[in-house]
């Protein structure tokens, strides 16, 4: 679910013409940006499970997973109404 959160940033920044090259570059511009406060939680949220399901191979409880989509409609749902 986080890749499907870093695509719908990156649409977001294409509207812009801005490209980013890597998780590091896209995240310090997610957080210097004051327009996405309110999601930059919920968007580290499916990052840091992304990361924990990925490298630690940590189970995620189904719980976990209704809380990811959850968060993910937050993002889609923020993002769908700016410009």
């Amino acid at each position: 679910m986080f890749y499907i959160a870093v695509h719908l940033v990156e649409s977001y920044y294409a509207k812009s013409n801005i490209h980013n090259q890597s998780h590091v570059e896209r995240n310090r511009k997610f957080m210097a940006l004051t327009l996405f406060d309110s999601i930059y939680p919920d968007y580290m949220y499916l990052h840091d499970q992304s990361r924990k399901a990925r490298y630690l191979c940590a189970t995620i409880s189904p719980d976990d997973a209704k809380q990811a989509y959850s968060l993910l409609d937050n993002v889609e749902n923020y993002l769908s109404h700016k410009k």
